[in-house]
């Protein structure tokens, strides 16, 4: 058996696959914007985000502000209306962000 020893430089895993990042190869794989393509820029994050469980229905369990660090994947973007109803219809709020203060929802 013939054990190979891994070197630092051989990150890999032939010396055809070696990565490349130079432009003009990127732009003939079709992974580098051309010289007349504009990127648009990101859309703003959403104000308000109603977080779902999970199980049948994925019914809302909380209500958190759009810059919430304790946001979860299972988080949909809301309006400030939707999230007023659902902070009136029982939904927790946040301990975190708040929510129910920042839309003057009284608990």
């Amino acid at each position: 058996m013939v054990r190979r020893v891994s070197n630092s430089s051989d990150s890999w895993k032939s010396p055809g696959q070696r990565p490349t990042t130079h432009p003009r190869l990127d732009r003939h794989r079709g992974t580098a914007p051309g010289p007349g393509t504009a990127q648009r820029p990101a859309p703003p994050p959403p104000e308000w985000l109603i977080e779902h469980g999970i199980g049948t229905g994925r019914p809302p369990v909380r209500v958190h502000a759009g810059g919430c660090w304790d946001t979860r994947t299972r988080c949909k973007p809301a309006t400030a209306d939707q999230a007023r109803r659902a902070l009136a219809e029982g939904v927790s709020a946040c301990p975190h962000c708040r929510p129910d203060t920042a839309l003057g929802v009284l608990g």
